[in-house]
């Protein structure tokens, strides 16, 4: 099924312009039931009309036990970079069991075929340099950034370099109004392009103009709601203070442990924006 989706698109997708050759605008050009043909074709297979079972994202972290008895270990590495000890350390574990690799869509990094006798000899191997598989807060878990400056021609502002500040700064904002339990599901693109899947995260900051960014909220943990703006061209400088606010809202007015994301598309873009405006000076 994969094999015909991919093949579709390379054979029918805009291949000489840059700008149109996702498989977005194959869709858009040609129309859903040609593409659904034509994947059929290829695939020989008929395609049913059924009800979508609850989307869940399983998280890939940690250990997973596999249908043939062997292990799974899933890397939080942020922004999807590996460098120095953990590159060390994941080239020499590859080497020494024969291991597999499989990238995730959240930036992390799976080491597939560990074998059920090796699993603690990994543990302890891993452990001996201080490294662990598991990302240092829920706020990390799924945090997205994309390569933004200066490796993409299109990028407005940072992304991938100053995210680990600004998950620090989060992080912090969090703890202060106790919510830190309810992370939202966070992404940081350099442009409205939204490589890194913004606008269908819980909580989202774009890249809109040198030292601007848009604030984006409403979207669920599942990323099958589409989020929405709250703030334009908020200043770099300015940007913890509007999520500071933006936490204050949620702590105030959540019902039971209801997610950032969920609080957010029940308030509405409208009332938020309004709320997150501040109050008139009456000097």
């Amino acid at each position: 099924m994969a094999e015909a989706v991919v093949t579709t698109q390379r054979d029918h997708g805009d291949r000489l312009n840059r700008k149109r050759s996702r498989l977005k605008y194959l869709l858009h050009d040609r129309g859903v039931a040609w593409f659904r043909a034509e994947v059929e074709a290829r695939a020989g297979v008929t395609f049913a009309d059924r009800a979508l079972p609850p989307w869940r994202t399983p998280s890939a972290l940690g250990w997973t036990e596999r249908a043939d008895g062997s292990w799974a270990l899933g890397f939080h590495t942020l922004s999807g970079r590996i460098a120095g000890p953990l590159k060390a350390a994941l080239a020499e574990l590859v080497a020494r069991h024969g291991l597999d690799l499989q990238l995730t869509p959240d930036q992390d990094l799976i080491l597939l075929g560990i074998p059920r006798e090796a699993r603690a000899a990994v543990e302890a191997f891993l452990a001996a340099r201080g490294l662990r598989a598991e990302s240092p807060t829920k706020l990390h878990d799924r945090a997205l950034a994309c390569v933004a400056l200066p490796l993409c021609a299109v990028a407005i502002t940072e992304a991938e370099r100053v995210a680990p500040d600004l998950l620090a700064t989060i992080q912090s904002l969090l703890e202060k109004h106790g919510l830190a339990d309810r992370a939202p599901v966070f992404r940081l693109t350099g442009c409205a392009n939204g490589c890194a899947r913004p606008y269908a995260a819980e909580l989202a900051v774009v890249g809109q103009a040198v030292d601007r960014h848009a604030v984006f909220a409403g979207g669920d943990a599942e990323g099958t709601r589409l989020a929405f703006s709250v703030a334009e061209k908020v200043p770099t400088a300015e940007l913890s203070t509007v999520l500071d606010r933006l936490f204050g809202l949620w702590k105030q007015g959540r019902r039971g442990d209801e997610g950032f994301g969920d609080f957010a598309a029940r308030t509405g873009a409208a009332a938020l924006a309004s709320r997150l405006r501040p109050a008139p000076s009456l000097v």
